[in-house]
């Protein structure tokens, strides 16, 4: 079993009638999940032989399982300790229980791992944005946040109530395009093991042959379309986004970035970057990536101990994708850069987003991964299959049926840019369809759970939607004075003969990383939430920022009112851009509340921000790497607390009404 086994397992979704345990293993096997009660008696289990629901081959020594297990007629226990064990059927059909005690994924002295499944939210923990290599600002000693929540199970364990569980990772729970040299030197050759083959990129580019830190160059010259400007060590491949995701979730296997200098320097590398050598680079990146590395057993027993839900954002693919329309046009015409988004999103789909829903998955999609994976690249119309079924599916949005309901929304792949807007201009998180969808699931939840109009929905939107701070007010001021700079009329005539109609706005955009600044698109989504579908009250729970801190605010037009506590927790292990640091420090000074209209004189809609004070420390944001844990009571948030690893953490009280 142990030489079986790659990565997990996880928990993934666990509701009243279904659980699923996510693993992948380097060869196919037979295998089955058993749900047990707290008397060791099985409740449920999965079918050993998997099938089509449950198994996928995605590269000749890389099979994953989401292993499903569905409830009996009175549904499975709620807001108490259930356990589960894997059964693997040998040749001659002999059963084999794992050991998961001997491989460190049980708590104390148990036997099996063991997670809850609630029913009402009670206790939650949330976090974003966990670079290997990443650091924090304040405390450069810092390990991995994530490893809290192994602290916070491994002395609650056994007590539901003051246990976790939940634990919802709100984005970029890898990087993909700013990877540590020590790192990709290691992901490099474990890809070409998963797959059991070297993979091959349009214009017949093998990932293997590019030098380390020498991938933005080749993703520049053959017009990618990409932007990051950390992409020296860009992932590529499909094997190297699934290596870095079995290293990122606990690194079974027990891989060893190559972090000795004398080693690492007869690789061939790229020394066209002139403002930092490759030891330079390494020197900056190995005591950061050390101390992840140390940290790795305890993510892997945390996730496999707390029913975790995954939504991404840029990082998994690339950053600032699909930031605006430019972007997307033009990664999306180049073979290159759709190749490679291709390849992330369907990394995402095998480890992350499988397991939130399997049912938003069919059977087309999965055979356009499995049938590109297969090792077959000169079928061209295969590749095709894989890319348009990747860039086109729309089911990454899922909901979790507690009480208050989670929705988790899809902000990247559904951006709408507005008739009359250039390219370059931030679009719409969300376009009408994702709207439609968003009240559709909306109505099925309602029906599901009778819920009432007094619920208080949790809704995941890796981008924070309420954070009209000063921070985001300085980059839309940069961006008006740019629009303005740009309506000179020699200026604008320039821009649109030489077809670059809105690109100053666009280079504003990517410099500054504006997100969710489209007021329109704002308006829309609210104006949805509180007229079309009769919320009053909800949280948002987002990341993306490297910043944290909680806010009150509410919404008003036509007469109606939403109410809103926006949670932010960012970053797990990362620190904010150098620009948004300084950003950060004016933001710190902002102590009365933001209001914000559609126009100043008879407005169509008005919204109100305030950020609160730490109870202790008067902190309004805070730059620390933290993961957050949210208290809930009678269906409403009532304390948010960002768990830094110090003796005391930052906790914000949340008041239950919400003033003018």
């Amino acid at each position: 079993m142990s030489s079986k086994l790659l990565a997990g397992p996880i928990v993934r979704r666990a509701t009243k009638n279904r659980v699923c345990v996510w693993l992948a293993t380097r060869q196919p096997i037979t295998i089955k999940l058993e749900i047990l009660d707290q008397n060791q008696q099985v409740l449920a289990s999965s079918h050993a032989e998997g099938g089509a629901t449950g198994y996928c081959a995605i590269g000749k020594n890389l099979h994953v399982y989401l292993l499903q297990a569905r409830a009996p007629s009175q549904g499975f226990p709620q807001d108490c300790l259930l356990q589960y064990r894997l059964v693997e059927f040998d040749s001659s059909n002999d059963e084999l229980v794992w050991d998961l005690r001997t491989l460190g994924l049980t708590y104390a002295n148990e036997e099996n791992p063991s997670f809850i499944i609630t029913d009402k939210l009670s206790k939650i923990l949330h976090g974003s944005c966990r670079k290997p290599h990443g650091y924090d600002y304040q405390h450069h000693d810092r390990l991995d946040a994530l490893k809290i929540g192994d602290d916070l199970l491994n002395m609650h364990y056994h007590d539901p109530n003051q246990r976790p569980s939940l634990l919802i990772l709100s984005g970029d729970q890898i990087y993909a395009d700013d990877v540590a040299v020590s790192l990709l030197a290691m992901l490099q050759e474990k890809a070409i093991e998963l797959m059991g083959y070297e993979e091959l990129l349009p214009n017949q580019i093998n990932p293997l042959r590019i030098p380390l830190r020498g991938r933005k160059a080749i993703l520049h010259d053959n017009k990618s379309g990409f932007t990051s400007d950390k992409s020296h060590n860009h992932l590529l491949s499909f094997g190297e986004y699934a290596a870095m995701y079995l290293y990122v979730f606990g690194n079974r296997d027990s891989w060893q970035p190559v972090l000795d200098w004398e080693v690492l320097q007869n690789s061939k590398f790229d020394h066209n970057d002139k403002k930092v050598t490759p030891r330079q680079a390494f020197d900056v990146e190995l005591e950061p990536l050390q101390r992840f590395h140390a940290t790795l057993p305890q993510i892997r027993r945390l996730l496999a101990n707390i029913a975790t839900y995954m939504i991404f954002d840029d990082h998994e693919v690339t950053d600032d994708w699909n930031i605006n329309g430019a972007w997307y046009q033009k990664v999306r015409d180049s073979a290159l850069g759709r190749r490679v988004v291709s390849n992330a999103l369907a990394a995402y789909w095998a480890f992350q987003g499988w397991g939130n829903d399997p049912d938003n998955f069919d059977k087309d999609l999965i055979y356009s991964v499995t049938k590109q994976l297969s090792g077959d690249q000169n079928n061209v119309e295969v590749g095709d299959r894989f890319d348009l079924y990747l860039w086109k599916h729309r089911n990454w949005n899922f909901s979790v049926p507690t009480n208050p309901p989670i929705i988790a929304l899809d902000t990247r792949t559904q951006r709408q840019v507005d008739p009359g807007d250039h390219d370059y201009h931030p679009p719409r998180l969300l376009d009408r369809y994702a709207l439609d969808w968003l009240r559709v699931e909306w109505a099925k939840l309602k029906a599901d759970l009778s819920l009432t109009s007094e619920v208080c929905p949790v809704l995941i939107t890796s981008v924070p939607i309420m954070e009209f701070n000063n921070i985001t007010f300085v980059k839309q001021a940069v961006l008006a004075v740019t629009g303005v700079v740009e309506s000179w009329k020699p200026l604008k005539w320039l821009e649109k003969i030489s077809n670059q109609e809105g690109k100053m706005t666009g280079l504003a955009v990517s410099k500054l990383d504006v997100e969710a600044t489209n007021k329109d698109g704002y308006a829309a989504f609210l104006t949805t939430l509180v007229d079309k579908m009769g919320i009053q009250r909800c949280v948002f729970l987002s990341g993306d920022v490297h910043h944290s801190f909680s806010a009150i605010a509410w919404f008003k037009t036509a007469g109606k009112r939403l109410d809103c506590y926006q949670l932010t927790s960012s970053a797990l292990k990362n620190k904010p851009h150098d620009i948004d640091k300084k950003l950060i420090d004016l933001g710190e000074k902002q102590t009365s509340p933001v209001m914000f209209n559609s126009f100043p004189i008879f407005p169509t809609w008005r919204s109100k921000i305030q950020l609160l004070a730490e109870k202790n420390t008067g902190i309004r944001i805070s730059i620390q790497c933290n993961l957050a844990l949210i208290e809930f009571r009678d269906g409403l948030p009532e304390k948010h607390t960002l768990l830094t690893g110090e003796e005391i953490p930052l906790v914000y009280l949340l008041p239950k009404s919400l003033s003018d």
